[in-house]
């Protein structure tokens, strides 16, 4: 049932909920799809137990999300300085030995 832009998935478990997913695409048209498709339901039947269907809020992923990258840059950043003054280090005793 769509509502609002959501899916909500009712009563149905994750496996009904792929299952009705990718009855709706074409891609199952071919018998090498379909294989494939069975072979991915397989592995998801084998470790159901490891897979949970939540919830999403919005917010809360574009704030983990925008968290995370801003701990990456500055991770880089660090590099970058650091990178730089070894550089300027090498380049000046470099310099100096060369004399």
């Amino acid at each position: 049932m769509k509502r609002k832009g959501r899916l909500e998935l009712g009563d149905g478990s994750a496996l009904e909920f792929i299952d009705s997913c990718l009855q709706q695409v074409e891609l199952l048209s071919t018998p090498a799809h379909y294989k494939v498709w069975r072979k991915k339901r397989a592995i998801y039947d084998d470790n159901k137990n490891l897979f949970e269907v939540k919830e999403n809020v919005p917010r809360k992923l574009v704030e983990k999300v925008a968290g995370d990258i801003e701990s990456l840059l500055a991770k880089k950043v660090r590099a970058l300085k650091l990178n730089h003054l070894s550089w300027s280090h090498f380049l000046l005793f470099s310099h100096d030995s060369q004399e």
